[in-house]
């Protein structure tokens, strides 16, 4: 599929979703103008179930056949698009509320999330099979700008913060944030959609506000659990972390969002972590 159909007219329809988002009591977003490239939507379609999502059912089972198949028939999608989206573990748990948004409209949650990796997702396999290390020290050194107590609690428990906080963007904030919660974040990130460092801040801001949960954990299991599980937000707290820290971070905590260079000092560590980390994933899941 080309990449030139995610440009100015997809950022049209991505300000389009965000409207939709803002009520959800529409039954679809009120889109005047979307790409719906149908044609290149069918020739992925005809490549059927790619290989990695022929168990889909049984690592994210449903009650639902049909929502079911959806996922599988859109993952799948993905992973013929870009062959890497087919390593992708949090791949389902990122597409699933799309789904929910747009019901039987494959196209349009394929689309939308297409849209994600290419305006926030493009370095997210920079540092591929490895977790990416870029964002996830600069999620680490922005979380210890505001809350040094967050991120040692999350030391002493061997848990790296900067993947709790990978945990949280790679799913697209649909673990830990409730369905009214997670539209007005993701209508607040539409409305700013090319700003990558908005995204980040989202991120932290959210472990900010759940930050009583993170510190009350005293295991490693439990501070894992607590930003993939369901918590109490209050939006309103959310939305004025960003603002404070979107004035007062400097620049440079930011300089990995334009460079894909990484640093592979640290991977041996990180990756030790992650493998920690994906294995009280499935336990807690």
């Amino acid at each position: 599929m080309s990449m030139r159909v995610y440009s100015d007219c997809k950022l049209v329809y991505v300000c389009c979703l965000a409207s939709f988002l803002s009520n959800p009591s529409l039954s679809f977003p009120p889109m005047s103008n979307p790409p719906e490239n149908s044609s290149a939507f069918s020739d992925l379609m005809q490549r059927g179930t790619h290989a990695a999502f022929r168990d889909l059912e049984e690592r994210f089972p449903l009650q639902s056949r049909k929502l079911s198949a959806r996922l599988c028939t859109v993952c799948s999608a993905l992973a013929h698009w870009s062959p890497v989206l087919a390593e992708a573990a949090y791949l389902p748990s990122l597409v699933f509320p799309f789904l929910l948004i747009f019901g039987p409209d494959e196209l349009a949650s394929l689309e939308t999330v297409m849209t994600l990796y290419m305006y926030w997702g493009i370095s997210w396999h920079a540092s591929h099979p490895n977790v990416p290390l870029h964002l996830c020290t600069m999620f680490v050194d922005i979380v210890t700008l505001y809350d040094p107590n967050v991120a040692s609690h999350c030391a002493k428990h061997d848990v790296s913060i900067g993947l709790l906080c990978w945990q949280m963007l790679s799913t697209m904030f649909s673990e830990i944030c409730p369905r009214s919660v997670w539209l007005r974040v993701l209508d607040k990130l539409f409305t700013d959609f090319t700003h990558l460092s908005q995204v980040v801040l989202m991120v932290v801001a959210i472990v900010r506000e759940v930050r009583g949960v993170i510190l009350l954990a005293d295991t490693q299991e439990k501070v894992v659990q607590s930003v993939r599980s369901q918590q109490s937000i209050n939006m309103n707290n959310v939305l004025g972390y960003v603002k404070d820290m979107k004035a007062n971070t400097p620049e440079k905590f930011f300089m990995a969002l334009a460079s894909k260079v990484v640093n592979m000092q640290h991977v041996e560590m990180e990756e030790k972590r992650a493998v920690k980390m994906s294995k009280l994933c499935v336990c807690t899941s």
